[in-house]
Order: C-alpha cells, then sequence, then structure tokens
C-alpha cells in the first residue's frame, strides 16, 4: 500500500489491501505532525551585502522556518527576502532577531529592554532567542541576565518552549574550538 501524505490536505491511501485483496481508495483521518525547520546563528554584527546574502540562500537552500539571530548590528538584515522580521534594539544596542518564512506568524512577542533576547509564540509553542554576555568580567552581569532577564521570556503557562541562542557559557579552554578567540572562559 502506499501512502501519500500531504500536510495541506487530507491523507489518502492508493493501493491494495494485502490481506483481503481489495483495491482501496479512500481518505483517511490521520493526523500528520508537521515539521518546521529552526536555525539559529550569532551572526556577529553582519553587515556585508554578500554575507547577507550568503545567510538569505542558507535559509532557503535549508528551507529553514524560522531563523534566530544574536548580535544583528546592521539593517541589512532587512534585505533578506521571502521572511518577516521581528527585531529588538536594546539599551545596550545589542540586536536580537527572530525572522519567520513569510505566510507564518509570530504572536505575543515580547523583548528584552537590553536586546539580550526576544520571545514569541507560533503555532502555541514559545520560541525564545537569546544573546547572554559574554567573558569573563562579565559573570556578574551574565548571572542578572539568567536569574532576573531571562524568566521574563519564558511563556507564563505549561506549554512548549523552545530557548535558542548564544548562552556564552564556555567553561574550559578545552571547550573553545576554531580560531584563537578573545573571550576567555568563565570563572566560576
Amino acid at each position: 500500500m502506499v501512502l501519500v501524505v500531504n500536510s495541506h490536505f487530507p491523507v489518502t491511501a492508493l493501493g491494495l489491501d494485502l490481506f483481503s485483496g481489495a483495491y482501496l481508495n479512500k481518505s483517511l483521518s490521520l493526523s500528520c505532525p508537521v515539521v518546521y525547520k529552526f536555525a539559529t546563528q550569532n551572526i556577529n554584527g553582519l553587515a556585508q551585502r554578500t554575507r547577507i546574502r550568503m545567510l538569505e540562500n542558507f535559509l532557503w537552500k535549508h528551507d529553514v522556518y524560522i531563523a534566530l539571530l544574536q548580535d544583528v548590528t546592521s539593517s541589512q538584515i532587512d534585505t533578506i527576502r521571502r521572511y518577516t522580521k521581528y527585531t529588538h534594539t536594546g539599551t545596550e544596542q545589542r540586536v536580537t532577531a527572530i525572522i519567520v518564512k513569510d505566510g507564518l506568524t509570530l504572536t505575543n512577542v515580547r523583548r528584552l529592554p537590553s536586546g539580550r533576547g526576544m520571545a514569541g509564540t507560533f503555532n502555541g509553542t514559545c520560541i525564545g532567542n537569546v544573546c547572554a554576555p559574554s567573558g569573563a568580567e562579565w559573570k556578574h552581569e551574565r548571572e542578572t541576565f539568567y536569574n532576573t532577564d531571562l524568566p521574563y521570556l519564558l511563556p507564563t503557562a505549561q506549554s512548549e518552549f523552545i530557548l535558542a541562542g548564544d548562552f556564552n557559557c564556555v567553561l574550559l579552554q578545552s571547550d573553545i574550538t576554531g580560531r584563537k578567540t578573545l573571550v576567555e572562559p568563565s570563572k566560576t
């Protein structure tokens, strides 16, 4: 039996029932989950048009429905086509952004005054995007962020919650990969 599934239409079963030998061609009432692809990236102030186009092409190629971006410092993000942008520039001149594929809606959008986080609801699921303070010298600010600021973004009722972003919680030098960075592990 062949099962043809399309999330926008009823499921139709076509084929031969191997047990009874009867031919099937009828609609079934099956619940088919829809899969949404998410991406998260600290874009480190990405401003060059070429790099913005690379990000846009990545989103299209991988059919990303929702992207959660951190350290957005340029209005160039507004040039990304086929996505609705939800952004927030905070008191620390930090910008977080949630961009969703056109046709999808983010509701109940909440933003931290600092600009280090935002959240919204998509299809009943709360989606949060954060960019925590980094570096050993920001340990106190990071603790305040997690203990005081972040709870504001959490859903008030029990519901599904996706939290993504740049948590800046490197504890050991061995956890750092790639090129040498100026950020030192946190002293705990």
